[in-house]
């Protein structure tokens, strides 16, 4: 049985770090915030996606995961333990571990 862990935490908390601390330790690991069109600024308030960068996030923008290309990549995937090392609160997709970094 397949297992995904997805460890997320807002920025600036090494995420990515970790993730090169698990590759290195030889887990499968996916830096999912850098494939291009699996998140997109959003306004908070009416869903809607917005132009932006991340420095908007703290004024009502958030960084939104889409989902279903999420589960899609997570079938996809063939190693029986994979860590997706990105995200923030929309990202957890159902059969999937959260392990989520504190401050």
């Amino acid at each position: 049985m397949r297992k995904s862990v997805l460890i997320t935490a807002v920025s600036c908390t090494d995420k990515s770090t970790v993730c090169k601390a698990l590759q290195e330790m030889g887990y499968d690991t996916i830096d999912i915030e850098s494939i291009d069109g699996l998140y997109e600024l959003v306004n908070e308030k009416t869903g809607e996606a917005t132009p932006g960068n991340l420095e908007q996030i703290s004024k009502g923008v958030g960084w939104n995961c889409n989902k279903a290309r999420l589960e899609k990549l997570v079938e996809s995937q063939k190693p029986e333990l994979t860590f997706y090392c990105g995200g923030m609160s929309n990202t957890l997709t159902s059969g999937m571990f959260l392990i989520s970094l504190l401050c």
